[in-house]
């Protein structure tokens, strides 16, 4: 299998975005990931049937993984998991605080066996605290933490497309763990961490508490603009396409003004002296400078702004994206197999000079049930038996292996 993180085992017991995505950076690194999921499929497999009849939520973060379905309202199950628990280096979960330790699979109970596990749970509100147990989806959160106020037009609040409550929490578990295996190399005993998808959108915020915290001021919903920069953001050329644009200091506003715009009386101009002024007459100056960009194609201000040094670039769509040359030349874009058929994804964007991440495959539902079962003790007889009273299943046969060299369980 290879990577920085072979010979780690990482048990996944999440579900939805966050823990899956980063028990699936963990497996990118080389780390052996096996996830437990519910009989059927995981809540994500419900949404859409988009790739090959999987759902592009499951696929997105079930790669290089192995998946074995167990109904963990079996005590027979959770026996199941709780063997794999006892031998993980890492274990996942997200399931709503106080569930997992009623299956006798918390940190308390796995611990007292396997004091070296890393124990991460994530969860919308945290583990303690008056939200502990409310219910947290990613536009929840993301109007808890103060997102849904800030985005959108002034006449509509809108959602951030992209799930940033669920991928902030998966980039703080995954390095929260990494951490976690660190000061277990130095002093033995691993850990039991706490993930808060609230708290991690919050740490996101940046500067704009700090307009709350010195003036009392919260941030006005102003589309694509920049609450405390402009010009900084799109505009719409004469050929309908957008180019966008962003100034950051004074020089480049003095460049913007007199090169770039042939209006150099706007340097001067009182209301434009400096950008906290400029950001006061945001629309007087918003409506200028979109006058002037409409007069000419993206083309030509996308060669003229990189001209005068002025940083610009287009607004792609997805397709567009998809098709990137900088990506391409980057390598991106890789393609795993799978039981369904070949799957098209983009690659993990770390890029060590010394290790390369993986993407070996992407599993069905149960497709490892079998396999790892069997690692575990169990004998086909029984196996078999458990997937009759549906213990457990199996999908398929396991003809894609993306684990070659398996650690001992």
């Amino acid at each position: 299998m290879g990577g920085i993180l072979s010979g780690i085992f990482v048990l996944d017991l999440s579900m939805s975005v966050s823990g899956p995505m980063a028990a699936a950076m963990l497996a990118d690194a080389g780390a052996r990931v096996i996830k437990i999921e519910r009989i059927g499929g995981e809540l994500t497999t419900e949404w859409d049937s988009v790739v090959h009849g999987l759902s592009s939520a499951y696929v997105w973060n079930a790669r290089n993984k192995e998946s074995v379905a167990l109904n963990l309202k079996d005590s027979r199950g959770r026996e199941i998991a709780g063997t794999l628990a006892a031998r993980a280096d890492v274990i996942i979960e997200s399931f709503s605080p106080g569930t997992i330790s009623r299956m006798g699979l918390g940190y308390d109970d796995v611990s007292r066996s396997n004091p070296r596990v890393v124990y991460c749970h994530i969860s919308g509100y945290g583990q303690r605290g008056p939200y502990r147990d409310q219910k947290a989806f990613d536009l929840l959160v993301q109007g808890e933490g103060g997102v849904l106020s800030m985005n959108g037009t002034p006449g509509e609040i809108c959602k951030v497309p992209i799930s940033i409550a669920d991928i902030s929490a998966a980039m703080y578990a995954n390095q929260a763990i990494l951490l976690a295996l660190i000061q277990r190399d130095r002093t033995g005993p691993g850990q039991e961490i706490d993930i808060s998808m609230l708290h991690c959108l919050v740490s996101w915020l940046g500067y704009y508490p700090y307009f709350y915290w010195f003036r009392g001021e919260a941030p006005e919903r102003i589309g694509a603009r920049h609450h405390l920069l402009t010009p900084y953001g799109p505009y719409q050329c004469s050929d309908e396409k957008f180019v966008n644009v962003a100034v950051l200091s004074q020089s480049a506003w003095r460049l913007f003004c007199e090169q770039a715009l042939s209006h150099p009386s706007w340097v001067d101009d009182p209301r434009f002296l400096n950008n906290e002024l400029r950001v006061r007459h945001r629309d007087e100056l918003e409506a200028m400078i979109a006058e002037t960009i409409r007069t000419r194609s993206q083309r030509y201000w996308l060669q003229r702004l990189a001209e005068l040094d002025i940083p610009c670039g287009q607004v792609r769509n997805l397709a567009e994206t998809l098709n990137h040359p900088q990506l391409r030349e980057l390598g991106a874009f890789v393609e795993a197999p799978s039981l369904r058929g070949p799957i098209p994804a983009i690659a993990n964007p770390i890029c060590l000079s010394g290790e390369r991440m993986r993407y070996d495959g992407v599993p069905v539902s149960g497709q490892h049930t079998r396999t790892v079962l069997r690692e575990i003790g169990k004998s086909d007889a029984e196996i078999s038996e458990l997937i009759s009273q549906g213990v457990a299943s199996e999908s398929g046969h396991e003809t894609i292996d993306s684990v070659n060299t398996r650690i001992q369980l």
